[in-house]
C-alpha cells in the first residue's frame, strides 16, 4: 500500500474577523499548506508519500459536527485512506480541548492514525501511550479560551460594522440585492421593488392582506422564498405543504409592509447567540441592544406613504387573544391549519384566500359537524383499547422483551469487535503485526460495528416509539361529552379534513387500531 498522508485545514472567521478584514497570513489556507510541505520537506521519512488534503473554509473551531472535510476525513481515516495527519498546530484541530484530547488519546490511535501538529512540536509516535502529558492539554485548553475570546471579538467586530450601516447577514431583504461592489450594502432590484410597490399601493387603495396575496398568485408571481431559497422545494424540508403551493400568504405580505427596510431604516442585531460551541443558540435581544440605522438603504417606499399604510386599522398589529383554542385541524391537500370564517361558522383552508382555483376549496365544513365527527371517531376507537387494556398490555411487554433481547446481544458484539481492535493494535505496537495487517483488521472490525450501530440505533428508535396511548388519556377520551381539543390532543396529532363528507384523525402514536385483535375482543 502507498504510503500516503493527509493535511487538515481549517480557517475561522475570527482569523479574518479580529482584524478588521485583513487575513492573518499565517492562518490562511496558504500559510497552512506551505507550513505543512516544508516540514515534510524537512522530514526524510515522509519522501515519496502522498499527500492530500481537508479543508474547512470559515468553520469556527468549537464544534466539530458542523465541519463537512473533517468529517469526510475521519470517514477516510476509518477506512484506511492514509496512515497520517498532519496540522499546523492543535488549534487547526478544534478549539474544545476536551474533544481534541478524545482524538488525540482515544480515536486516532484506534484507527492506527499517526497524528503531526507542527507548531506544538508533537508526534504521536514519538508519544505512543500518551497525549504529550499536561502541556498538550493546557495548550489545547489556551485554545478554547482563545476561541471563546474571539468569537467576542467577531460579535464586536460586526456590531462596529452595524454602528456604521453596514449589512452584515445572509440575505438582503426582498426588493433588494446585496452590491457586487460591496457586500454589506444594498442595491434595489428594481423587479422584486415593482412588487413591494405594488403592495404599498392597493394597501392603500383598501385591500386587505388576503386580496393583496390572491391577486400576486394569480399572475403567478414568484415568492420571496423562489427567489431567495432557491425554490419551494429547499424550504420544503421544513413545511408540511406540498410543493404546488408555494403561495404568497397573508403573512408574507404582513411581513413586507411591516419590514422598515423599505423607508431606508436598517435594523440589525434583533437576534443575539447564548451559549458557545454545540450547546449555542439564538434568541431574540432586548430591544435596547438593537442596531437601528435611519437612512442606511436605498429607498423603496417613502416613509410618508410607509407610516400612512401602517397606521390603517386593517394594517395595525394585530393583538393576540389571550385564550385561544387548540385547533387540530389541517387542510388534507396543503398541510395548513385550518381557519374558521365567520359568521358562517366553518373550516376553510387559508389557502382559497389567497389563490383562485385550487384543490383546497373543497375543504368546507362546519365546525360543529367537524368536531362532532372527530369526537365520535376518537370515543369509539379509545372503547376498543379501553376495553382489549389487557391484550395490548401483553403485547407492549412483549415488544420491549424483544427488543431489549435483541439490544444486549448487539451491545456484546459491538464490545467484542472494539476488543479486537484495541488486541489488534497492542499487536501492532508491540511489532507482532506489520500495520497494514492491523489496518486491515481494524477496518473489517470498523465496518462490522457501524453495521451493529445502525441496527442498534433502530432498535432504539423502536424501543422509544410511542405504539399506545396512555389509559388515562385514552379514559378521558372516552367519557367526553363535548369536543375538547385540550383532552382530544392528548392522543391525536392532528385531524384532517378532505371535503365535507370525509376526514381523517391521526393520532400521535403507532397505528395500534389498525392491528389485528384477538378473537374474543371486546368492540
Amino acid at each position: 500500500m502507498q504510503d500516503r498522508l493527509a493535511f487538515y485545514i481549517r480557517l475561522s472567521q475570527s482569523d479574518e474577523e479580529v482584524r478588521g478584514g485583513t487575513k492573518d497570513e499565517s492562518n490562511s489556507i496558504k500559510g497552512q499548506r506551505a507550513l505543512l510541505h516544508a516540514y515534510i520537506r524537512e522530514h526524510d521519512e515522509f519522501a515519496g508519500w502522498d499527500t492530500i488534503e481537508y479543508f474547512d473554509d470559515g468553520i469556527s473551531g468549537s464544534i466539530f459536527a458542523g465541519r463537512d472535510s473533517f468529517q469526510t476525513m475521519l470517514s477516510d481515516a476509518r477506512d484506511g485512506r492514509f496512515q497520517c495527519l498532519m496540522v499546523k498546530d492543535f488549534s487547526r484541530l478544534g478549539r474544545d480541548y476536551i474533544e481534541v484530547g478524545n482524538f488525540m488519546e482515544y480515536v486516532f490511535p484506534a484507527m492506527g492514525l499517526r497524528f503531526i501538529s507542527v507548531n506544538d512540536h508533537y508526534d504521536s509516535n514519538e508519544k505512543r501511550g500518551m497525549t504529550g502529558g499536561i502541556d498538550v492539554a493546557f495548550k489545547n485548553l489556551l485554545h478554547q479560551m482563545y476561541a471563546m475570546d474571539g468569537s467576542k471579538k467577531v460579535k464586536a467586530a460586526k456590531r462596529t460594522r452595524n454602528a456604521r450601516g453596514e449589512y452584515t447577514a445572509g440575505l438582503a431583504p426582498y426588493g433588494y440585492r446585496k452590491n457586487p461592489d460591496d457586500i454589506h450594502k444594498f442595491v434595489i432590484d428594481e423587479q422584486e421593488a415593482d412588487v413591494v410597490r405594488e403592495i404599498f399601493a392597493l394597501a392603500e387603495e383598501g385591500f386587505s392582506y388576503a386580496k393583496i396575496a390572491r391577486i400576486l398568485n394569480d399572475r403567478g408571481e414568484p415568492t420571496p422564498y423562489d427567489k431567495k431559497l432557491g425554490g419551494f422545494q429547499q424550504h420544503r424540508r421544513d413545511n408540511a405543504h406540498y410543493s404546488d403551493y408555494h403561495v404568497w400568504g397573508m403573512a408574507a405580505i404582513r411581513e413586507i409592509v411591516k419590514n422598515t427596510a423599505y423607508k431606508g431604516q436598517m435594523v440589525q442585531n434583533k437576534y443575539e447567540s447564548i451559549g458557545y460551541g454545540d450547546s449555542k443558540r439564538i434568541v431574540i435581544a432586548d430591544k435596547d441592544k438593537w442596531n437601528v440605522i435611519d437612512d442606511a438603504i436605498p429607498v423603496i417606499i417613502d416613509a410618508k406613504t410607509f407610516d400612512r399604510v401602517n397606521k390603517l386599522k386593517s394594517f395595525a398589529s394585530i393583538k393576540k387573544s389571550a385564550i385561544k383554542e387548540k385547533n387540530l385541524f389541517v387542510c388534507a391537500h396543503c398541510g395548513r391549519k385550518l381557519l374558521k370564517s365567520s359568521p358562517r361558522g366553518r373550516y376553510l383552508c387559508p389557502v382559497r384566500k389567497v389563490k383562485s382555483h385550487t384543490i383546497c376549496e373543497q375543504v368546507d365544513l362546519k365546525v360543529e359537524v367537524a368536531k362532532n365527527m372527530a369526537l365520535a371517531v376518537v370515543k369509539d376507537l379509545a372503547l376498543i383499547i379501553v376495553r382489549n387494556k389487557d391484550y395490548y398490555d401483553k403485547q407492549e411487554k412483549k415488544r420491549i422483551n424483544d427488543i431489549d433481547t435483541k439490544m444486549k446481544l448487539h451491545e456484546a458484539e459491538k464490545a467484542r469487535l472494539e476488543r479486537c481492535i484495541l488486541s489488534s493494535y497492542e499487536e501492532y505496537t508491540s511489532g507482532t503485526i506489520s500495520q497494514e495487517e492491523y489496518i486491515i483488521s481494524r477496518t473489517a472490525c470498523r465496518k462490522t460495528i457501524d453495521e451493529v450501530e445502525l441496527e442498534m440505533d433502530e432498535l432504539w428508535k423502536e424501543l422509544h416509539r410511542t405504539v399506545r396511548v396512555d389509559d388515562e388519556a385514552m379514559m378521558q377520551c372516552r367519557i367526553l361529552k363535548e369536543y375538547n381539543p385540550e383532552v382530544l390532543s392528548m392522543v391525536v396529532e392532528k385531524i384532517r379534513i378532505y371535503d365535507n363528507r370525509r376526514i381523517e384523525v391521526v393520532f400521535g402514536t403507532d397505528d395500534v387500531f389498525s392491528r389485528e385483535l384477538p378473537a374474543d375482543a371486546v368492540c
